[in-house]
C-alpha cells in the first residue's frame, strides 16, 4: 500500500474517533475526556491500533479502555460510513505510555535550572548584576578560560 495513503487514512481514523468522543454521541459514562494520539494501520488494512490517554488513575484507565473496547463496533460502523473503504479495519484501543513518558520528560526539562551564558554576560549582551567586579576571577568557573587584561604602557 502507498505510504502516503496509509498516513492519510490513519489521520482520518484519529479525527473520526476523536470527533465521536467529543461530540457526546457516546452514551457510556466511563468515556470522559480522552485524547486520541496516534493510529497505526496494518499493511493489509484489516486492523488498526489506536493509542489513547486521559487524566485518570490506574482504575480509571482500565475502565476507560474497557468502555472503548465495548464501543469499538460503534466506532467501526461510523468509520465505515466516513472513510468509505472496501474493508473497515478492526480497531484495537491501547494506552499510550510513550505519550505519558514524553509529558513527564518535558516537565522535567522545564523544571531544570537555567543555564547561564557567561560570554554574553561578560560582553554586556545580557545584563547581570551577579557578575564579579573588574579584576575578580569567576570563582566557581575554573574550567572557563580567563581573560587577561593587557596594560596600556
Amino acid at each position: 500500500m502507498n505510504e502516503t495513503r496509509k498516513k492519510k487514512i490513519e489521520s482520518e481514523i484519529i479525527k473520526s474517533i476523536a470527533k465521536l468522543i467529543v461530540s457526546g454521541k457516546m452514551k457510556d459514562t466511563r468515556i470522559g475526556i480522552v485524547s486520541v494520539h496516534r493510529a497505526e494501520l496494518s499493511s493489509d488494512m484489516t486492523s488498526v491500533k489506536v493509542w489513547v490517554t486521559s487524566y485518570v488513575d490506574e482504575k480509571g484507565k482500565k475502565s476507560l479502555l474497557n468502555a472503548l473496547r465495548t464501543a469499538k463496533g460503534f466506532f467501526q460502523h461510523i468509520l465505515a460510513k466516513e472513510l468509505q473503504l472496501r474493508l473497515t479495519p478492526k480497531i484495537t484501543f491501547l494506552w499510550d505510555e510513550d505519550y505519558i513518558k514524553s509529558l513527564e520528560m518535558n516537565n522535567f526539562i522545564d523544571n531544570l535550572p537555567p543555564i547561564r551564558n557567561y560570554q554574553a554576560e561578560t560582553e554586556g549582551l545580557v545584563p547581570n548584576t551577579d557578575l564579579p567586579s573588574n579584576g575578580e576571577a569567576l570563582s566557581d568557573n575554573d574550567d572557563l578560560p580567563q581573560v587577561k587584561e593587557e596594560s596600556k604602557d
